[in-house]
C-alpha cells in the first residue's frame, strides 16, 4: 500500500467516524442503524486507526510533513 492509499484509507475511516460519532448511548434509537452496526463500526474504526497510525509512524509521515494528514487530524479534533 502506497502513502496516498494509506491517507485515503485514513480519510474514509474519519468519514465513518463522523457518521456514527453522535450515536453513542441512546442516539442510535433515533437513527437508521442498529446497535450492533454502531458498536461494530466503533470497534472497526478503533482497530483501523491503530493500524493506520502504526503505518504512518513507520513511514515517517505525520501532520508536520503531510498536509492531508494535518487536515484529517485537525478535523477529528472538532
Amino acid at each position: 500500500m502506497d502513502n496516498s492509499m494509506l491517507i485515503r484509507w485514513y480519510s474514509k475511516i474519519f468519514d465513518s467516524y463522523l457518521l456514527v460519532k453522535d450515536l453513542k448511548g441512546f442516539g442510535y434509537f433515533e437513527s437508521d442503524y442498529s446497535h450492533g452496526y454502531v458498536q461494530a463500526t466503533f470497534r472497526f474504526n478503533k482497530l483501523a486507526l491503530e493500524v493506520i497510525r502504526f503505518q504512518l509512524d513507520l513511514r515517517g509521515l505525520n501532520r508536520r510533513n503531510t498536509r492531508e494528514i494535518s487536515i484529517i487530524e485537525e478535523a477529528m479534533k472538532i
